[in-house]
């Protein structure tokens, strides 16, 4: 088969596919490996042809996927009043798998055991702070919004 040929070949499906999304996803939606097996070409070269509820499993599936298995923890320390700083100094140079780990926060000169509360706490306090116009990370628009 020629160059030419491959490209047409491929035309043609796709424009199969893009007339029968509909029957493709409904296929995909009582199957949804079937992504990662024979209809991956969706994923790879024609993402548009998939209907949001398919990419959202799909999605959900890779996620599961990084997923570490193991019963490691990450641990660190911050000062609550440099909760930001300390955060990104302490994870800035965690390793990916690391950073899939399961996260336990202490604050700094604070006694208690995380049992999930300091770490919301942490989560929380930490995502104010990012949206602190100091950092410039974002810019509040005219109508106030982030």
């Amino acid at each position: 088969m020629t160059e030419n040929e491959e490209k047409d070949s491929q035309t043609n499906f796709f424009k199969f596919c893009d007339s029968n999304k509909k029957l493709i996803n409904i296929i995909i939606r009582q199957r949804p490996t079937v992504l990662n097996e024979g209809f991956n070409i969706f994923v790879d070269k024609w993402f548009n042809l998939l209907e949001f509820d398919n990419k959202r499993t799909y999605f959900r599936q890779e996620i599961r996927k990084l997923k570490n298995t193991g019963t490691k923890t990450l641990y660190i320390t911050v000062d609550r009043q440099n909760v930001f700083n300390d955060s990104f100094q302490q994870l800035r140079f965690k390793k990916e798998s690391e950073m899939r780990d399961k996260l336990s926060v202490k604050f700094d000169k604070e006694e208690g055991e995380d049992i999930g509360g300091v770490t919301r706490e942490w989560f929380q306090i930490l995502s104010r702070e990012m949206f602190n116009q100091n950092y410039a990370l974002y810019k509040t628009s005219a109508t106030g919004y982030t």
